[in-house]
């Protein structure tokens, strides 16, 4: 919350008070912030359903309605790639936790440059955003046992975009 207020700062000079009003804005945390609770949405803590439309779309009505917090409560809800938006805390609660769906199909495509196969996002990222934070008491798991072979050995792609 922004507030407008003014200071009126009394200062002598030359054996006069000259008054000064000096308007200022000051920003207030605000403890009544906006909450979008996942569940609110249709996402369900059952460790098997998908849940990415129904998170995203909490995201996306708490950047549209100015921010606030995107609640996860106690849980394992998975997900597909999610983008955070502006102005959006993604906040896990003790319990909580996003777990990475196992199928690569879930999980947004692109195309990099100079590279013939299409790439996939990663569980969360963000765009040309500001503003943004995860805050946890919860867990972000990646299912990284599902994806990576840890004893093989790979080829690293570095993409600039």
């Amino acid at each position: 919350m922004v507030e407008s207020i003014k200071f009126i700062l009394e200062l002598p000079v030359m054996n006069q008070l000259i008054k000064l009003v000096i308007p200022a804005f000051v920003f207030f945390s605000n403890s009544e912030a906006q909450v979008f609770n996942i569940t609110d949405f249709g996402a369900l803590p059952d460790a098997t359903t998908l849940n990415t439309e129904a998170i995203q779309t909490a995201i996306d009505a708490c950047n549209k309605n100015g921010g606030g917090k995107v609640y996860v409560p106690a849980g394992t809800f998975i997900t597909g790639t999610l983008e955070l938006r502006s102005n959006v805390n993604l906040y896990l609660e003790t319990g909580a936790e996003l777990k990475g769906s196992s199928n690569m199909d879930d999980y947004k495509d692109y195309q990099a440059p100079n590279y013939e196969e299409p790439s996939h996002y990663g569980m969360i990222y963000s765009h040309c955003t500001e503003n943004v934070t995860i805050t946890r008491q919860g867990v972000i798991n990646g299912s990284e046992k599902v994806f990576f072979e840890w004893d093989q050995a790979k080829t690293i792609y570095m993409v600039f975009m």
